[in-house]
């Protein structure tokens, strides 16, 4: 049998760590979903799936900034910190807007008042519409609209003050009013 050149067998040893820490870090987030594994082992786990997966691909990409010991272990966390952030903006903040709109692009429109309210009866005055132009609209935003009532839990920032915001709310309100 031949002999496997030495950098070859190195290559080959952190190609198999980085396949293990990408295998790893989908392994974990697999075994929190459906096996309930706790928050602290599965952040451990993610951690040194990242890990794997930094010493990996530092002997491809890094090459100019050699990581081992301490060094790959702060590189790791500062890399791990990244990465959590990511996955919390995307699964936190854009995921339930993408599911929210079921599979269409379009705007929420936020109704408050400080008068009681209630979904019926927001969706009994709605119903009760006269405007012929207006009747499919409702309908359709009735029907397809996801209508809910919201329960913040804090502050609720809203754009309804921007300058574009009123621009395009006097223009469909004159509209409206033009056309009734």
């Amino acid at each position: 049998m031949a002999e496997v050149p030495s950098n070859l067998r190195a290559y080959l040893v952190r190609l198999g760590v980085l396949a293990a820490g990408l295998a790893g870090i989908v392994g974990a987030a697999l075994l929190n979903r459906f096996a309930h594994l706790g928050l602290a082992p599965t952040l451990l786990l993610e951690y040194a799936a990242v890990t794997c997966v930094i010493w990996g691909l530092n002997g491809f990409l890094f090459r100019t900034m050699p990581l081992s010991g301490v060094m790959l272990l702060v590189f790791s966390a500062a890399a791990f910190g990244i990465l959590f952030l990511i996955a919390y903006f995307v699964g936190g903040i854009v995921a339930p807007l993408l599911f929210d709109t079921a599979g269409r692009f379009n705007n929420s429109v936020v109704f408050a008042t400080d008068a009681p309210a209630s979904l019926e009866l927001f969706r009994a005055r709605a119903e009760a519409e006269a405007n012929p132009k207006l009747q499919p609209i409702i309908r359709d935003a009735l029907a397809l609209g996801n209508l809910r009532r919201g329960r913040p839990n804090g502050i609720v920032f809203t754009d309804d003050l921007a300058p574009v915001e009123r621009l395009i709310d006097d223009i469909i309100v004159s509209y409206v009013r033009a056309t009734r």
